[in-house]
C-alpha cells in the first residue's frame, strides 16, 4: 500500500510540474501580443514582477485544484 501511495504522489507531482512548465511557457510566449485588463503591460513588463505573479497565480490554482478534488472525492 505504501508503494501505491508513493506512486500516486509521484504522478500528481509530475503532472503538476509538466502543467506548470507548459503554462508558464505559454504565458511568457504570449506576453507581448496578449495584454489584457488583468495583466497590464505597464505593470507586468518587468520579468521579476511577472515571475512573482506567475508563482502567486499557480500557487492559488494548485490550492484551488486540491480543494476541488477533495470535495469531489468526499461527494463520491
Amino acid at each position: 500500500m505504501q508503494d501505491y501511495k508513493q506512486w500516486i504522489v509521484k504522478c500528481i507531482e509530475e503532472t503538476w510540474n509538466l502543467f506548470e512548465a507548459t503554462f508558464i511557457s505559454s504565458w511568457n510566449g504570449n506576453i507581448d501580443s496578449h495584454c489584457s485588463d488583468a495583466y497590464l503591460e505597464a505593470i507586468y513588463n518587468n520579468s521579476e514582477v511577472r515571475l512573482l505573479e506567475q508563482q502567486k497565480y499557480l500557487k492559488y490554482l494548485f490550492h484551488d485544484s486540491l480543494g476541488f478534488g477533495a470535495v469531489k472525492m468526499i461527494r463520491l
